[in-house]
């Protein structure tokens, strides 16, 4: 019987023997940050102009936006939050659904060191409040359509003090497109350890009121290994398209698809 030739269905870059243990270990880098080592770090070598965004409109027009563009756009807004006085490690809160938005101001939040707290679009005000109040949030981020079912709400928002709103506004509201209108003289991304805070997931709720979870800036290192079984190999090919109609808000849309594509 011929030897049989065996392809490989999936590459696992970053996972090494320990031979002092004898088993495999992840490799995880001392400096890690999820915008710099996604749209931060293809903008920054010959994909640069490669599209890294399809995002279809509600009136089924096509956005596309290249890893340039996204970066450029996210360090212009990373200025603007920075001008509102977001710290490294302060949350910020992300209601934007799935698009150029999200994808915006995640990186941008990432770059300050601060904190992107994911909030869903399917929350009711109750929940919004309840993750609001309990973070501590002063800034938050969302569509018009969204925020117009909180406006009433923000008497018991006591920590609240900006809200940034893609689309129509009221007066000490932020319309989002001038937050990207700013000059990046002088702006530097924060350089954040791999255990740095990145990311602030609320549970559903399913046994009392949703519960805080913080992930850090060594997640998507870590996950890379499942990802690279679930996907085979299609995480290296250069043209790949991947869709997901699962909320950013999510571990599933997010750390799934979204930033490891």
């Amino acid at each position: 019987m011929a030897d049989s030739v065996f392809a490989p269905l999936a590459e696992i870059t970053n996972l090494y023997l320990d031979a002092t243990q004898d088993q495999y270990v992840i490799g995880i880098p001392k400096n890690a940050n999820l915008a710099g080592d996604t749209i931060g770090r293809i903008a920054q070598t010959e994909r640069a102009n490669h599209i890294a965004l399809i995002h279809e409109n509600p009136d089924g027009s096509i956005e596309k936006f290249t890893y340039a563009e996204l970066d450029d756009l996210a360090n212009r807004f990373a200025v603007s939050l920075r001008k509102l006085g977001v710290q490294r490690g302060e949350p910020v809160a992300i209601n934007t659904a799935q698009g150029r938005e999200t994808a915006i101001a995640h990186m941008a939040v990432y770059k300050l060191g601060a904190i992107a707290l994911t909030v869903s679009h399917l929350y009711g005000p109750d929940a919004v409040v309840h993750v609001i109040n309990d973070s501590g949030t002063r800034v938050f981020i969302s569509q018009s359509e969204y925020w117009s079912r909180l406006r009433d709400h923000c008497n018991n928002l006591p920590s609240l003090q900006h809200c940034i709103v893609n689309g129509p506004c009221e007066p000490g509201e932020i319309e989002f497109n001038t937050c990207l209108e700013v000059s990046l003289e002088g702006f530097e991304p924060v350089i954040s350890d791999t255990e740095e805070p990145a990311i602030l997931m609320y549970t559903s709720g399913s046994t009392g009121k949703p519960k805080g979870m913080v992930h850090s800036h060594r997640l998507l290192h870590a996950f890379q290994p499942s990802l690279t079984l679930v996907y085979n190999l299609e995480l290296n090919f250069e043209n790949g398209v991947f869709w997901t109609p699962s909320d950013w808000a999510w571990v599933g849309g997010l750390f799934d698809v979204a930033l490891p594509a």
